[in-house]
């Protein structure tokens, strides 16, 4: 219903309804609200999410923490795992990446697919202390905030010795880069003037950021919110017990 609702009125022109009648411009926003709250609902299909995700982009998402700072934190615990695979793990994630490729026709890295997982087979635990992770991916609209400030000013003090060198680098003249190293821009985000994936979708995430980027936008938030915590990208043994918790799940969602 909700997403027949707004195929009817982004038909006529939510602009257009609303310069007729205000009460349109209440319901724009009850709807994306309507529209966010159904994102928690585990029965909704994939597929819907996907679509309500591009028209809250368009609506305005109300969401807080997702087009606006401070983000959304979620705490958790901290505790002991054992990250990487089980052996059984390995063997199931050999078998499945080798049918794949040997479906793509691609022998070649059906017979690599045989030996990388073994790299990923663990048994040795890590403890990890409390920490907090973002609930949603840094958006377009959170890091537009950034750009805004001066984000991308090799003087501000978010950007350390090796960040400044990446700004200052004339990429074309440096010879070794691969192209995916080279940056058009350095004021922003490579994929910032997309129109599928850039700032014209405020609660899409940011894409097209490297590593200095990502840590100095962390170092200013930290500095911006001055709110008695530090912003940085997590560990990799945070972001495995982010998913995965302590048993050691396949997906995020438990499976």
């Amino acid at each position: 219903d909700l997403l027949l609702a707004h195929e009817i009125a982004a038909d006529l022109n939510w602009d257009w309804l609303a310069e007729r009648d205000a009460l349109f411009g209440v319901l724009k926003h009850r709807l994306a609200q309507a529209m966010a709250g159904t994102l928690d609902e585990p029965g909704v299909p994939a597929r819907d999410r996907v679509r309500i995700g591009a028209i809250l982009a368009e609506l305005g998402d109300p969401r807080p923490g997702v087009g606006t700072l401070p983000p959304a934190m979620v705490e958790l615990p901290g505790g002991t795992l054992v990250l990487g695979s089980t052996p059984e793990q390995a063997d199931a994630a050999r078998r499945a990446w080798e049918q794949y490729w040997l479906q793509q026709g691609n022998k070649d890295q059906a017979k690599s697919a045989r030996r990388w997982p073994d790299d990923e087979i663990n048994d040795h635990p890590v403890t990890l202390a409390p920490f907090a992770i973002g609930r949603y991916p840094v958006t377009n609209a959170q890091y537009a905030v950034f750009i805004a400030a001066g984000g991308y000013d090799p003087a501000a003090p978010w950007w350390d010795a090796a960040g400044r060198a990446w700004l200052a680098r004339d990429d074309d003249a440096t010879e070794g880069l691969r192209s995916w190293q080279r940056r058009q821009r350095k004021d922003q985000p490579e994929a910032w003037d997309d129109e599928a994936f850039g700032h014209g979708r405020g609660n899409y995430p940011v894409v097209g950021v490297n590593w200095y980027e990502a840590m100095a936008f962390g170092r200013w938030l930290t500095a911006s919110l001055n709110d008695g915590l530090v912003y940085r990208l997590p560990s990799e043994a945070e972001w495995e017990y982010a998913a995965r918790r302590q048993t050691r799940r396949n997906y995020p969602w438990g499976a």
